[in-house]
């Protein structure tokens, strides 16, 4: 809860968010959790890992270097 961290903001965004995109996480991080209960059944939730990690079943795992998977994904989505 440190304020550098920027948690309010960051559960403000969630609130909000259409797209959840998480970069290397093991989903035990507080705030991972936390933006996972939030948007779960309404937003779209991208996973993107070069080694793929167990997720929740709504998140979608894309097992590639972030430098990869993020254009591509942007491609994808029209970004």
């Amino acid at each position: 809860m440190h304020a550098d961290y920027q948690f309010e903001r960051a559960m403000k965004a969630a609130r909000r968010a259409d797209l959840v995109v998480f970069a290397g996480t093991s989903f035990a991080v507080g705030i991972t959790e936390l933006i996972l209960e939030e948007v779960r059944g309404r937003a779209m939730v991208y996973s993107i890992d070069p080694t793929p990690r167990e997720a929740p079943s709504f998140v979608r795992a894309v097992a590639a270097p972030a430098e990869v998977a993020f254009p591509e994904l942007l491609g994808i989505l029209g970004g």
